[in-house]
């Protein structure tokens, strides 16, 4: 028995989203995309994996809760 290797590929693309209720423009996300791996070899009651996320090293923002309220001019 010399064990078993398994190979995981996971892509995902996420569309421009909006994180602000008024839709400012400041609240805008660009699409983005992900591309992550996983490498791993089985032996009977072992396992070593090896993994890798953001594989094409894209910078991206996570959204955040943002105080659009603030932003808007005072009357």
């Amino acid at each position: 028995d010399v064990g078993e290797l398994e190979t995981t590929v996971k892509y995902s693309w996420v569309d421009k989203i909006q994180t602000s209720l008024l839709n400012l423009k400041v609240g805008e996300l660009e699409s983005r995309k992900d591309l992550s791996a996983t490498l791993t070899y089985r032996y009977k009651d072992y396992s070593v994996s090896l993994y890798g996320r953001n594989l094409t090293d894209e910078n991206f923002e996570v959204p955040a809760l943002i105080d659009t309220a603030s932003l808007l001019p005072r009357t």
